[in-house]
């Protein structure tokens, strides 16, 4: 079997699609088509495997796509005409998107904060309606 060569932005893009999976390597492994011991690899030797400035820059990429795709996502919903999917899982991939945008900005992704059913149908609500007088 041949070895394959990676470029530093392969690998800085593999390892930042890593902590994006929140170190969930075979997922990675499948996602990027590159093997699971390479993965762990360059997981216990990140420095090695890319210089740390250009995995940073390719977290940052990665997750400025991710913000990006959120937003997609939330237009689609106001549009049932261009919905990729069904609400729930639009709603689903939206939450996902974003959970590992904060990942890789190193931001937290649990919710503290406890609100009543009524505080969060107002809000819902406000948002809503907004959304419709932008369209």
């Amino acid at each position: 079997m041949s070895r394959r060569y990676y470029s530093d932005a392969q690998r800085a893009e593999a390892l930042a699609a890593l902590e994006a999976n929140d170190g969930n390597v075979a997922a990675t492994s499948r996602q990027t088509g590159i093997s699971t011991s390479t993965l762990r690899g360059w997981r216990d030797a990140p420095d090695r495997a890319a210089p740390t400035e250009l995995r940073a820059e390719k977290k940052a990429g990665l997750a400025d796509r991710l913000e990006a795709l959120a937003h997609d996502l939330i237009d689609d919903l106001a549009k049932p005409e261009r919905r990729r999917g069904n609400v729930k899982d639009v709603a689903t991939a939206i939450g996902i998107a974003v959970d590992k945008a904060r990942l890789l900005r190193g931001e937290s992704t649990e919710i503290t904060e406890t609100r009543s059913v009524e505080h969060i149908r107002d809000d819902i609500q406000r948002k809503l309606a907004r959304l419709a007088a932008t369209n």
